[in-house]
């Protein structure tokens, strides 16, 4: 196999350059070639991802956070070069989905162990999401959650992890009111004030609960999760029932699926993709279907495809 590991030393909370150069030896003696780049621009993670999918290798492995994994996928969709991950970012969300190891203590090890996953993995074929010109493997949120996107500090975030995320969550729920808009799915039009909504291609939401919870990775739609209200209340409501997974059950949550989204808002409201901060609304959204090979482990999750 051919491949290429592009590693970003600012995804996590400490250098593991050594560690990602251990994987890389690993593979390379199980008879793997792979060229490295240690690089954190996202512009320039995509070009190189491009790069190699030009000059037709095998795999571009992304080593850091699923931004990272983000702007590695945007460089390889639609291509025949396949997605691999040594998870070495804060929240590996895609890798805990997926059953990748990861490990906040043993890195090494769970690098290593991730390592094998691409050499006795399998490739399947995902879809994938699509917000303008950008593409997105797991999520997109508009309004609360891409409000604190922008306000996270990315030097907290290396000190203190996912903590910083709640800590930012906290400074700007008290003073975020929900927001009137349209959204239109598949050409049907619903009408709400929602705090946010989240348009997920996977079931998980940040690693750690799942928002979008009947997502398909292959099954060709986007799933709409909308979280209706106006104020703090209402946020915390929603935290709540999300973090105890009753939130598909509530009267103020409203579930969609489709090919094509489009959001407007009486006030234009921020974006992400996948915890990368994409813009304001309106914003388009579609699905870009089998447009992504991706190595998962031989166990993946079968909830998370309609293929078997």
């Amino acid at each position: 196999m051919k491949a290429r590991l592009i590693y970003n030393p600012r995804a996590g909370q400490r250098d593991l350059t050594q560690d990602i150069l251990a994987a890389k030896d690993y593979l390379a003696a199980h008879g793997w070639f792979v060229d490295w780049f240690v690089e954190n621009d996202p512009h320039r993670i995509t070009e190189l991802s491009r790069e190699a999918a030009q000059a037709g290798y095998d795999v571009v492995i992304a080593s850091g956070g699923d931004g990272t994994i983000s702007r590695v996928v945007n460089g390889l969709a639609r291509t025949e070069t396949a997605l691999g991950v040594l998870p070495a970012g804060t929240g590996n969300a895609w890798a805990q989905e997926m059953g990748i190891p990861v490990s906040k203590v043993f890195t090494r090890r769970a690098l290593l162990e991730a390592a094998d996953v691409l050499l006795r993995g399998e490739i399947r074929t995902v879809d994938l999401g699509r917000a303008g010109e950008d593409y997105f493997l797991m999520w997109a949120g508009v309004g609360f959650d891409a409000r604190v996107t922008e306000v996270v500090s990315w030097e907290l975030r290396r000190h203190i992890g996912n903590l910083a995320t709640w800590i930012a969550g906290f400074q700007v729920a008290p003073d975020y009111a929900g927001t009137p808009a349209t959204i239109t799915v598949d050409g049907k039009t619903y009408r709400s004030q929602f705090i946010l909504t989240v348009i997920g291609n996977a079931q998980s939401y940040a690693g750690s609960v799942r928002m979008t919870p009947i997502a398909r990775l292959d099954d060709g739609l986007l799933d709409v999760c909308v979280f209706k209200g106006k104020g703090f209340a209402d946020t915390l409501k929603h935290l709540v029932n999300v973090l105890s997974q009753t939130h598909m059950i509530s009267p103020d949550v409203e579930y969609y699926q489709g090919e094509r989204i489009h959001i407007e808002a009486d006030e234009p409201l921020p974006v992400h993709l996948d915890g990368d901060a994409m813009g304001y609304t309106p914003m388009d959204f579609g699905v870009a279907p089998k447009s992504l090979r991706v190595i998962l482990p031989q166990n993946a999750p079968e909830r998370l495809f309609i293929s078997q």
